[in-house]
Order: structure tokens, then sequence, then C-alpha cells
């Protein structure tokens, strides 16, 4: 019996150790991504917080499904997109001003930013042009 009362406060004590590490990339769905990731249960939630590539990784997947979700709907949330948007280019670009980049790029148009999420290889020449507008050089020095 004393394990499955057990259950419950384990699972909150989980996701508020999960969002605070959710919210720190993510502010604004925070919220949301902390409840799908904790769907993946304690053992798997535990592991994300333990490693952090781990849980970059499944907050990657989680954005994903939002902005696939976005688009049944019809409803794009800029914001989504935006924090989607990041990731990938934090992926490209690690050291070298990965949210001034996102912000250069969130000035398009969210079918022209929805394209970039869609296609790996206009990502990178976006990025690659944002970086060379920037004049950011190999070290990232700019930033």
């Amino acid at each position: 019996m004393e394990t499955e009362s057990a259950l419950p406060l384990t699972k909150e004590i989980l996701g508020e150790h999960l969002f605070s590490k959710v919210e720190s990339s993510h502010p604004e769905s925070a919220d949301r991504i902390t409840g799908m990731l904790l769907e993946a249960g304690n053992e798997q939630v535990m592991a994300m917080l333990e490693d952090d590539n781990l849980l970059a990784m499944c907050i990657k997947s989680a954005l994903k499904v939002i902005h696939r979700e976005c688009e049944d709907t019809g409803s794009i949330d800029k914001q989504t997109l935006g924090e989607e948007l990041y990731s990938l280019v934090l992926d490209l670009k690690p050291n070298q001003c990965a949210a001034k980049i996102t912000g250069m790029l969130m000035e398009l148009d969210i079918s022209t930013i929805q394209n970039l999420l869609d296609s790996p290889t206009d990502l990178q020449k976006a990025v690659n042009k944002a970086v060379h507008t920037l004049n950011i050089d190999e070290a990232g020095k700019w930033c």
C-alpha cells in the first residue's frame, strides 16, 4: 500500500525538477513540454534529469509534436516555432549566438519558418547567411 501512495508524490517531485530544467530553455512552453515528458514514466523522466543530452532530445521531440498539432489545427504559435527553431540552430551553431541567429530567422514569415523547420538544407543555408551577416568569426568571438 505504501508504494501506491508514494507514486503520485514521486511523479510530482520529478515533475517539479523536470519543469525547472525545461523552463530554463523553453519558458513559454515549459508547462506543456513538462506534461508531455512526464507521460514517459518515472524511470524515463529520471534518466532525462540525469542526462542533459537525453533531455534536450526529448524536448526537441515534444516541440515537434506541438508544431505538428499546430499545423493540424491551423493555429500556428510563433513562440513554439521559435523554440523549435532555436533548438535546431543550437545544434548547428552551438558556440555562435544561437539566440541572435534564431531572432533573425524569426523575422521571416511563418511559412518560411515552417519550411526551415522541415528542411535541414534550407535551415543550414539560412543559418550560414545569418552568421555571415553577423560577421561571426570561427571561434564565435563576436558574441
